[in-house]
This record gives structure tokens, sequence and C-alpha cells, in this order.
């Protein structure tokens, strides 16, 4: 999933199991576990009184202390969603694109390596259907 952060100053990757959402590289620099928001500290962090587990309601700022495996489903929850947004512009662009220039009906966009028999010559690979 999405556990695995890379270091923005020496491309380093590491992964939180436990412990709170400010990270140290090896390299010095911090990072919010979150938001991958990296030259961070203390401040960065909501330090409103609430239950644990819950969002704050005063400010948007990230919270110190999370499940790391709530974290990664979100973060690819929002990685989905940005895709899916890409293809929107992709096919807002190009028409042809969706499948609905010439026969009005929408056809899968396939994201990612080519199914079974789509081309012989390159590994094969499953890939992930999005209908458009």
């Amino acid at each position: 999933m999405a556990k695995i952060r890379t270091c923005k100053k020496c491309d380093c990757g590491f992964m939180k199991t436990d412990g709170c959402n400010k990270m140290t590289c090896r390299c010095g620099t911090t990072m919010c576990y979150i938001c991958r928001s990296s030259k961070i500290g203390y401040e960065h962090f909501c330090n409103h009184p609430r239950d644990p587990g819950k969002g704050c309601d005063l400010c948007k700022k990230c919270s110190l202390w999370t499940d790391p495996t709530e974290d990664d489903e979100r973060a690819v929850r929002e990685l989905k969603e940005e895709a899916l947004r890409e293809v929107g512009k992709i096919t807002d662009k190009n028409p042809q694109a969706s499948g609905t220039a010439k026969s009005g009906t929408k056809r899968p966009f396939s994201i990612g390596p080519p199914e079974e028999g789509q081309n012989r010559h390159k590994k094969r690979h499953k890939s992930t259907i999005i209908t458009t």
C-alpha cells in the first residue's frame, strides 16, 4: 500500500510502524507522515485537546498521533481520486479517449499494464479497469 514514504532531501525510503507522525530521516530531514510536508516541527501538528482517534473541529492541522493503517488507507483513497481526476482531464481534452466521440457510449479506460491477450510481446500483468 502507501506505507513507504520517501525523503524529499535524500530519496531514502522509510515507513512508520508505530509512534507519532513527526518522522525524521537518517539525513536529519523531518517529515509529516500524514501530509508528507517536509522540514516540519511540532507546531505543524494540532495541539487542541480531543478524544483519541477523533479529528479536530478547531483547526485543519495534522494530528500528531494516528493509526498508520488508517493513514495508509486514506492515502490510497486520495491517490485513486487524484488518478480519476487526471483521467477526467484527459478525456475532457480528448473526447476520443473516453470512447464517446462516435458511439455515445462510454468504454472502460485501462490504467496499468495491458491485460492478457492485448499485447503478446510484453510480460502479462493484470490491470485495473476504471470506467469513465
